[in-house]
């Protein structure tokens, strides 16, 4: 209720205020008034700022989008620290457990120091093995500790 009354108070200032723009331009342009043009110019401001404002309340109010897409903000969708691990994970079991961190941050949508501090943050509580291949690119490999935690839990069983 109170969002439907800002959103008409915005609509009656951008009314009110509009008409007052358009007739002190009028009057700087032609300037037939017996206004000065700096108080005119000043009327021009306070209106027209009085009309954005209505604007903008009217526009929040009622949820109005601008017409031209390139002006819309975008939406990114803010993800938490376990949303991004899960992304992790779920590429790693798709892709048959081994990873690296250039295609974490590719795949994840990550930066590469977002995909390199959640690795080693894995790595760091054993979840994932860091291996060194011969020229010397990291690969994370998931499946070997989840084979050997399998044959662990199976003793136990």
């Amino acid at each position: 209720m109170l969002r439907k009354l800002s959103g008409i108070f915005g609509v009656v200032l951008l009314t009110i205020g509009l008409p007052f723009v358009a007739m002190a331009l009028h009057d700087v342009i032609t300037g037939d008034s017996k206004t000065e043009r700096g108080v005119l110019l000043g009327l021009v401001v306070l209106f027209g700022a009085m009309s954005f404002w209505g604007f903008k309340l009217a526009a929040s109010a009622f949820n109005w989008q601008p017409f031209w897409p390139q002006l819309r903000a975008p939406k990114f969708r803010v993800r938490t620290g376990r949303q991004k691990e899960q992304a992790v994970l779920a590429l790693a079991a798709a892709v048959g457990g081994r990873v690296t961190m250039v295609e974490v941050a590719a795949k994840c949508n990550l930066t590469i120091d977002e995909a390199d501090a959640i690795l080693h943050n894995l790595a760091a509580r054993h979840a994932v093995e860091m291996l060194i291949a011969d020229d010397g690119t990291i690969v994370y490999d998931f499946e070997i500790l989840s084979r050997s935690e399998k044959a662990r839990a199976k003793e136990f069983g």
